[in-house]
């Protein structure tokens, strides 16, 4: 039988290291172990210069923390919150002005903070003006407080631009309307749930298919719905074309209505896919849904049960975007990225009585 070990030692072989702890850099730096402790966490109580020279030295001499402790910590953290450990959830408008009074903002709330509650972290709404000098105040003062993470609610149009200090935050944002700084971002899959739509009319026979968005709604999702529908055009033989009608932001109510009217009577759409407030403006017209013609909201609300359309989950949208900044609180990742990730959370269809068979 053979007797070959299975491993194999030599004497030639080097000892291996034991790898360098906390108070061995400490030595080296010339500081204190807790320096160190709060240098390799990025913790803005110790100077931007010594953070980096300690990590430099720390990165030298091979350090690597050890992620059964980390996974430690952060079970003590679930059981034991802190109230240092605190998540901002931040919306553009005037201080002390509350939450947006939409289904959409309280949604994304709510998951942010549920999963906050379940990590063992607090959260606080703050509201960030869209002045330069308030916005840089109120980051100032999160900061004093030291709080952790940012998790920034989308803003009313795509394009908004802040030059703030935000090296000692860990943050992402909902949507992609935060032009810069470019940080992480969680959003629904809004092509996903194009796809979704287009495969639904397909099943229910629906051939002339009309897209209408306002459009700063189309901007404020990067276009996607559009990008989608078009692709569609061009690729699927059973889906007629029909050209989009996309609204101006700045035109009046009758404007509105008679574009809108105009382009269904040269483009003869069977259904439409739009937002909810299109549903209101439809009827407006005295346009009988779903008999004259059928109707998915892209974002269909759930206190709306007799509109189709999609569910683009924004509570679990706010609970993808807590654990993109924990993530980040976790591992000592702060500042602006280097590279900016995408997550984006799977919408649902939503069944209703906006649609019907075709013939």
């Amino acid at each position: 039988m053979d007797q070959t070990p299975l491993f194999v030692t030599s004497n030639a072989d080097p000892p291996m290291s034991s790898p360098p702890t906390l108070q061995d850099i400490a030595d080296h730096a010339g500081v204190s172990r807790m320096t160190v402790s709060r240098a390799l966490r990025n913790e803005p109580r110790c100077s931007p210069e010594t953070r980096e020279r300690i990590q430099k030295i720390a990165k030298e001499m091979g350090y690597r923390p050890n992620p059964l402790v980390v996974a430690r910590m952060q079970q003590m953290r679930q059981r034991h919150p802190s109230r240092d450990t605190c998540l901002a959830v931040v919306q553009p408008g005037e201080v002390g002005s509350g939450l947006k009074d939409n289904e959409n903002s309280r949604q994304w709330y709510a998951g942010i903070t549920q999963r906050a509650e379940e990590l063992g972290f607090r959260t606080e709404l703050v509201n960030l003006p869209t002045r330069a000098d308030a916005a840089k105040a109120v980051i100032r003062t999160l900061a004093y407080r030291q709080v952790e993470g940012l998790c920034f609610l989308p803003f009313p149009k795509w394009g908004w631009n802040f030059d703030l200090d935000l090296r000692q935050f860990s943050m992402a944002a909902i949507g992609f309307t935060l032009l810069e700084p470019h940080i992480h971002r969680v959003a629904s899959d809004h092509r996903e749930g194009l796809s979704i739509a287009l495969a639904k009319l397909k099943e229910l026979g629906y051939r002339r298919v009309g897209l209408v968005l306002e459009e700063n709604t189309s901007s404020r999702v990067d276009h996607q719905h559009l990008e989608i529908f078009l692709r569609h055009h061009l690729f699927d033989q059973d889906i007629y074309p029909v050209s989009p009608l996309i609204i101006e932001v700045k035109s009046t109510p009758k404007t509105q209505a008679r574009r809108f009217q105009q382009w269904r009577k040269a483009e003869q759409p069977d259904v439409l896919i739009s937002n909810l407030d299109s549903l209101s403006f439809i009827k407006g017209l005295k346009i009988g849904v779903p008999e004259e013609i059928g109707f998915i909201s892209l974002d269909v609300q759930a206190n709306h049960p007799s509109i189709c359309g999609i569910d683009q989950q924004p509570r679990r949208v706010g609970a993808c975007l807590t654990d993109r900044v924990v993530s980040q609180i976790y591992c000592n990742q702060r500042g602006i990225p280097e590279y900016p990730e995408l997550t984006l959370a799977p919408p649902k269809w939503k069944d209703g009585d906006s649609l019907r068979p075709q013939a």
